[in-house]
């Protein structure tokens, strides 16, 4: 009776400085329990308290379109962490016939423990191109709203004058270092194929390239409100 207590008296003052927006957005949204949030102190101030867990999204692929091609390698990397998500696919997988499938199941799997992902023009391909191989394959992708996206490109893009709108453009010229495993056509053609050497080339690419996104959205995130999108 106590705890019921003390938990009113917080939830009304916690209430008192949400916006009547808020308020309606969080009566809207289930707890645990699958009551409302505002009916359960415990869970809202447990909602309220929490801190979004953010991580840096990149892949590889054989080809831009997924219809033609798969994907060869994935990195999230934990916004403020050394922590990687990810892996390269295997010449075997890609042997088999099912090429992407299983990478792009983990990959699903590993989205599920971030509340925002960060890309670069991840709304054109990044996103669209896991969510149609996932679609493909039967794999469940995160369903709208559950995972907020941001795109760095856009902020570089509308906030900033540049030859061109390219990540490694931007940070070459605010002395980001990036791209030190450059992927050329032929390191490209020859990860398509499951070349040991050359998808271990292309995992050190990407991660580079989720390291060199983190810095340059520390960098130029606070010229841009950003917005809650989902993937």
């Amino acid at each position: 009776m106590k705890d019921e207590k003390y938990d009113s008296m917080e939830l009304y003052r916690i209430l008192r400085k949400l916006s009547k927006r808020d308020i309606l957005k969080y009566s809207k949204m289930k707890c645990e329990h699958r009551h409302s949030l505002i009916s359960h102190p415990k869970c809202l101030l447990k909602e309220l308290g929490k801190v979004d867990r953010i991580g840096y999204l990149d892949i590889e692929t054989s080809n831009l379109d997924a219809n033609a091609g798969f994907i060869t390698s994935y990195c999230i990397k934990v916004r403020g962490e050394k922590k990687i998500y990810g892996r390269t696919i295997t010449k075997e997988e890609i042997l088999s016939g099912d090429f992407d499938k299983q990478i792009v199941k983990d990959l699903c799997e590993d989205l599920k423990n971030f509340d925002t992902v960060i890309g670069y023009y991840s709304t054109g391909f990044d996103i669209p191109y896991i969510r149609t191989q996932a679609v493909h394959y039967g794999i469940d992708f995160p369903v709208y709203s559950t995972v907020k996206h941001i795109d760095v490109y856009y902020m570089i893009k509308h906030r900033f004058k540049l030859t061109r709108n390219r990540m490694q453009t931007a940070c070459d010229y605010f002395g980001i270092p990036s791209k030190g495993h450059a992927l050329t056509p032929n390191w490209w053609k020859l990860a398509a194929i499951g070349d040991k050497k050359a998808l271990a080339w292309t995992w050190e690419h990407n991660v580079e390239d989720v390291i060199s996104l983190e810095l340059l959205h520390n960098k130029v995130s606070s010229y841009v409100k950003e917005t809650n999108k989902s993937i």
